[in-house]
């Protein structure tokens, strides 16, 4: 027996690849804790030779602060399926990705660290928008759940 294919009408709701989302929203707390952690630890127990680095390292702190009430709002957004959503995690994905950028090219001017990796948190960034950011856009599930 064959079944019909699904109405673009009938993609809606929090299924299909949106459950990755929601999933990545909720690790994503715990993941932005524990760097806020790290970062708090860094900042009392180091002597930074490097005002630069100090600078980082401050920035990155509050930075990640910022993100864990951003990431809070998303999920409110998306489990109350406002149409907010969207945008706003696009904007998520725009930030992740700039600051990527900007604590890479910092670090390569901190003679301290040397991660022998450059850029790696920006390329994973990269694809990260590029995927994420055209299925906001693209998707019927996402347009037809995000309509609140």
């Amino acid at each position: 027996m064959k079944t019909q294919p699904k109405q673009k009408e009938d993609l809606k709701g929090l299924g299909g690849w949106l459950i990755l989302v929601g999933v990545g929203l909720i690790l994503a707390l715990p993941y932005k804790l524990d760097a806020v952690q790290v970062g708090f630890h860094a900042i009392r127990g180091y002597e930074f030779k490097s005002l630069l680095l100090k600078y980082v390292v401050y920035g990155e702190f509050i930075f990640n602060i910022g993100l864990i009430g951003l990431n809070v709002y998303l999920l409110y957004l998306f489990f109350t399926k406002k149409k907010a959503f969207v945008k706003t995690w696009i904007f998520l994905l725009q930030i992740s990705l700039v600051s990527a950028v900007l604590i890479d090219l910092l670090l390569l001017f901190v003679e301290e660290i040397n991660t022998g990796t450059p850029f790696v948190n920006s390329a994973s960034a990269l694809l990260a928008f590029i995927i994420w950011s055209t299925y906001a856009k693209k998707s019927w599930r996402v347009h037809n759940t995000f309509v609140n």
